[in-house]
């Protein structure tokens, strides 16, 4: 479950000053970096380690590149790790980057933490001054996490937690995601209705983020066992976008009764980041069968609206042809 990668540090042929490490005009220490990754995201860390010229009299002779042999002794003088590379909030929430350092207590060390978002300059984030960034200064030392009270979709992005000690940085990058659950409603939850009559079904998906998701209007027959349908002809309103940056949007369709309906459910499926299972919402769909009552009933419903739209337009049609008193 780990991935080890270690890499020699190019130092230009300059000496690095590290305290407790001597000096040598002719015999320069060597330098590399060890990054160790859980491959299931869950931590992460990355260290200096030096070879000095009394390590490199003990190791194995090996055909590794860049003098590096099967066995070396090296010394991790900084590390840098962060438990959760990948941290998931909700808007609005508090949310703690973690972020922690290893040195020798006689380095003088500096953090600083900045922002970098897809097709944005870098900036760096102040921790001072009242915002809502700030660091854990009453912490033992070590502790270099950010905590971003009340957060917003602006702040998304990956956040560098940079660690100097002496000449040497490391920088350790944490992944802030903003995920925000759907709401979701359909507009009945039972229809009991008579054999011809029609039914709008809506279902409502509201205040999501981030904007993917996937919805389904599934038809499920009477009896177990039996696989649902995917409902055809169903149709989707425009996405609408509200002040915190969610969205919202509808999927409908026509629901036309006939006796073969009855008993069966429709439900509304949604799939989506913030979720670990889908949501699911249904309808249950009883039929009857229509009468000569139920049947006439209908026809008289349909020539009634027909006559009311008939003297709609012919009202319409006369005040336009009404001669002006003027």
């Amino acid at each position: 479950m780990l991935d080890c990668r270690i890499s020699y540090y190019f130092t230009a042929n300059t000496q690095i000053l590290w305290p407790g490490r001597e000096v040598r005009a002719h015999s320069l220490d060597t330098w590399f970096t060890c990054t160790i990754k859980h491959t299931a995201e869950k931590y992460t860390a990355t260290a200096f380690l030096v070879q000095g010229h009394e390590d490199r009299e003990h190791q194995t002779p090996g055909h590794l590149h860049q003098g590096i042999a099967e066995q070396t002794h090296v010394s991790a003088v900084l590390a840098v790790r962060a438990r959760l590379p990948r941290v998931r909030t909700a808007l609005g929430k508090d949310a703690v980057l973690d972020c922690a350092f290893d040195a020798d207590p006689r380095a003088a060390v500096a953090v600083r933490w900045a922002l970098r978002q897809k097709g944005r300059p870098e900036r760096r984030i102040t921790t001072s001054g009242g915002g809502r960034a700030e660091m854990f200064p009453q912490e033992p030392r070590g502790n270099a996490s950010l905590l971003l009270r009340r957060v917003e979709l602006g702040d998304e992005g990956t956040y560098i937690c940079a660690v100097q000690a002496a000449a040497l940085v490391l920088e350790q990058a944490v992944l802030l995601q903003i995920t925000e659950k759907p709401t979701v409603t359909v507009n009945v939850n039972s229809l009991s209705l008579v054999e011809g009559e029609q039914q709008k079904l809506v279902c409502d998906i509201r205040n999501y983020y981030p904007g993917d998701i996937h919805v389904q209007w599934l038809r499920e027959p009477r009896g177990a066992g039996r696989l649902p349908d995917t409902v055809p002809n169903v149709l989707t309103s425009s996405h609408r976008r509200s002040s915190n940056g969610t969205y919202s949007f509808s999927r409908f369709f026509l629901l036309t009764a006939t006796l073969h309906e009855d008993g069966h459910t429709y439900t509304c499926r949604v799939e989506h980041s913030s979720l670990q299972a889908p949501i699911r919402r249904s309808v249950s769909v009883a039929v009857r069968e229509a009468t000569s009552t139920t049947w006439l009933l209908l026809l008289l419903l349909g020539l009634t609206g027909c006559l009311v739209a008939a003297l709609h337009h012919l009202h319409k049609a006369r005040s336009t042809t009404k001669p002006k008193p003027y």
